[in-house]
């Protein structure tokens, strides 16, 4: 098992959930990523992690805003999205 990984297993079990997303980040598991920040609600993490990626910042933006709207927060969600 790469280091990564190992490390991602280990922060995740603790609880460091944002230590985590990182983990995934450098580990290039985007669909992985996405997947667990909308499980455990780390999507300004996610945003965050990939501010110079422009297509995976878009979609991340998407499925944030979407988790907003369903919430019933729709400026914030209005003021979020993406063309």
């Amino acid at each position: 098992m790469p280091e990564l990984r190992k490390q991602f297993e280990i922060d995740n079990h603790l609880g460091r959930l944002t230590k985590a997303l990182k983990h995934l980040h450098a580990l290039n598991a985007y669909d992985e990523l996405r997947a667990y920040a909308v499980k455990h609600t780390l999507y300004k993490e996610a945003l965050d992690a990939y501010k110079y990626q422009p297509e995976q910042l878009r979609d991340i933006t998407n499925v944030y805003t979407a988790y907003l709207h369903d919430r019933s927060r729709y400026k914030e969600a209005g003021i979020g999205k993406l063309p």
